[in-house]
């Protein structure tokens, strides 16, 4: 077996085989991206959906909640106003 060439091992370990692993795995990290990137933005967007909800389910409930608190509140008025009118007689 013939050893190897000097220019055969620096083209081996030269800047060109730098360059075609670093394209070779670019594209390969690139494959692996293109198919989990949909997967975790769909999560996300589910999860977003989820948060959505629930804020709209607390403002609903916080908007109940205001509005008996300014019944209770009108209610406590008027009855305020009848113990002054009767206090001022």
């Amino acid at each position: 077996m013939e050893s190897m060439s000097p220019e055969l091992i620096s083209a081996i370990t030269g800047p060109f085989s730098a360059l075609v692993l670093a394209v070779g795995l670019l594209f390969a990290i690139g494959k692996l991206l293109a198919k989990w990137i949909p997967v975790i933005v769909e999560a996300h967007m589910q999860r977003f959906d989820k948060l959505i909800d629930s804020h709209d389910d607390d403002r609903k409930l916080y908007q109940n909640s205001i509005q008996k608190l300014s019944d209770r509140q009108d209610q406590m008025s008027l009855d305020i106003k009848v113990i002054r009118d009767a206090v001022t007689k």
